[in-house]
């Protein structure tokens, strides 16, 4: 996918390059491009939600170039996304430990691990953001830096989406949702209607458009951040 110079999707921080994975929680993965062109297409002022992905090793590699020694993963307003790529996205960060756990009523029934064969970046310094609107996915990968003390995670808890659900058809042509397992985060954390708590608060100041982050991070006490401690855990 490329975005127009200037265009809606490039004000919104779509590049080029970018694959879409879902449009408004529906899998683009069997979409034909006119299918997709139609989802995409609204009238003026309407909004979609885009599931995208970009490389991040690609872009871990290029911000080392620039001499960058530490991250910040802003997962703020992120609702998820799809689940297996959250999964390999902790696997980026992390070269060892349990990403998340499946449970139902019988116990746990999937684990999900890191075991470093994906791994870009597990030594340097990194910083989380989350806030309530971190759901799904992006809730398993904050709980699982959190847990395995790969990250400082700072903000607010997390929206608390851990179920999972099935939908069965009914014979009047309605559905019904049944929750068939929940997630549990490496500590054994039911996140669901609780979230992932922080391991600090972010300063209500802190702001959430890019120029402002950015300033913040350049900063840090203008935002009332401890420059010195802004990655240490305790």
């Amino acid at each position: 996918m490329s975005a127009a110079p200037g265009g809606p999707a490039e004000k919104a921080g779509i590049m080029s390059g970018d694959v879409i994975l879902a449009i408004d929680d529906t899998s683009a993965q069997d979409m034909d491009i006119y299918d997709a062109a139609d989802r995409l297409q609204g009238p003026e002022g309407s909004s979609i939600d885009l599931t995208i992905l970009r490389s991040v090793k690609e872009a871990i590699k290029k911000l080392r170039e620039n001499n960058v020694k530490a991250f910040v993963l802003d997962l703020r307003n992120n609702s998820g996304g799809l689940f297996p790529e959250g999964i390999e996205i902790a696997k980026i960060w992390m070269d060892k430990g349990v990403i998340v756990y499946i449970c139902d009523s019988r116990g746990v029934r999937d684990i999900y691990e890191a075991d470093g064969a994906s791994t870009v970046a597990a030594s340097e310094p990194l910083v989380v953001l989350v806030n309530k609107g971190t759901a799904s996915a992006s809730e398993i990968l904050a709980g699982a830096l959190k847990d395995n003390k790969r990250a400082v995670v700072y903000g607010e808890p997390t929206y608390g989406k851990g179920k999972i659900q099935s939908v069965f058809a009914l014979s009047d042509g309605s559905g019904l949702a049944v929750t068939v397992a929940r997630y549990e985060t490496p500590a054994r954390t039911d996140i669901d209607k609780v979230g992932v708590t922080p391991d600090r608060p972010l300063p209500a100041s802190f702001p959430t458009d890019e120029d402002g982050f950015c300033s913040c991070l350049r900063d840090p006490a203008s935002c009332n951040l401890n420059a010195a401690r802004l990655f240490v855990r305790s």
